[in-house]
């Protein structure tokens, strides 16, 4: 991926703005400018029912609700590297072609149709938060950054279910309240996910919360569509170790692993264990080639299973 550096340069100085945003979380932009990101596959459905969405006047917030594994997170991440080709593309255009010293900041670039995705890690939210009020002050800081950036910033929190208890622990209000106000006004935009139990467990109850988000449902990527994913995954992980790959391991042969020893679990999660582990050994031992025996031997370790 080719950025122009002082592109990548202005996604960094975000956090002039959004300081406690950054200080809390993490550039889920900034890393898919830089290629840090994992791809996204067969996610462009749920991909685009959460764009539409964003655009809603009054509830602009989004609740990922799928079992564990299904790959919610994984959608964010692939939103974010859908927006942020977008939004390069938008920075560049507004380059001024007579002053070649003249580059646009993030924010002439950036819309509430293009904004810049940031991660709220609850925990880093709560450490260190020793006294009574610290908890609120922090969360209110980062939503008073949220309203001043006009929808230009979309937050995205993990573990939704965590949002009625967080803060609480400390003595103070649950980021759940401080939250209602502005997410009924629509005053910023907000993506969060959780499994449908602790959803049904945690949060269910709370209506006044659940009713702010629209529902979108997650589930494992279509069997039909599963061995494609496959190969790209793999594909992907060769060019990250630099490592080749055997051309025994083709679509056929994982498919064969996907219809066998993985067809009871979530697609692509336990599969990419299975990758991972296999591509960590071969550049480990230093091996030139990823070969069939290889993720035999790695399959057999993962799923007590042998697939010729």
């Amino acid at each position: 991926m080719d950025r122009r550096a002082s592109y990548l340069h202005r996604l960094r100085t975000i956090d002039r703005d959004c300081k406690n945003i950054c200080r809390y979380g993490r550039n889920l932009t900034l890393l898919a400018a830089q290629g840090e990101l994992p791809k996204c596959y067969a996610r462009s459905k749920e991909i685009e029912e959460i764009r539409i969405a964003l655009r809603r006047r009054t509830k602009p917030n989004v609740i990922l609700l799928g079992p564990s594994g299904c790959g919610k997170t994984a959608i964010v991440e692939g939103l974010a590297q859908v927006l942020e080709e977008e939004l390069y593309a938008n920075w560049l255009s507004k380059l001024k072609e007579e002053d070649d010293e003249y580059f646009p900041g993030i924010d002439e670039a950036a819309s509430p149709e293009l904004p810049i995705v940031m991660e709220l890690l609850s925990g880093n939210l709560l450490a260190g938060s020793k006294y009574r009020g610290e908890f609120e002050e922090r969360l209110e800081a980062i939503i008073d950054e949220l309203r001043r950036t006009e929808k230009k910033v979309l937050l995205f929190i993990d573990e939704a279910h965590m949002l009625t208890t967080l803060g609480e622990a400390e003595g103070a209000v649950s980021a759940a309240n401080l939250l209602k106000p502005a997410l009924a006004r629509g005053e910023f935009c907000v993506i969060t996910a959780t499994t449908t139990d602790e959803f049904n467990e945690c949060l269910a109850k709370d209506k006044a919360l659940t009713r702010r988000f629209n529902r979108i449902d997650v589930k494992s990527i279509p069997a039909d569509e599963q061995p494609e994913c496959a190969v790209q995954i793999i594909q992907e992980y060769s060019n990250t170790f630099h490592i080749p790959i055997d051309s025994k391991i083709d679509k056929d042969f994982l498919t064969q692993i996907i219809e066998g020893p993985l067809s009871k679990e979530l697609f692509p999660c336990k599969f990419v264990d299975i990758i991972d582990q296999m591509f960590a050994e071969a550049s480990y031992r230093k091996l030139e080639c990823v070969t069939k025996q290889l993720m035999q031997s790695t399959l057999v370790q993962q799923t007590r299973c042998l697939v010729v």
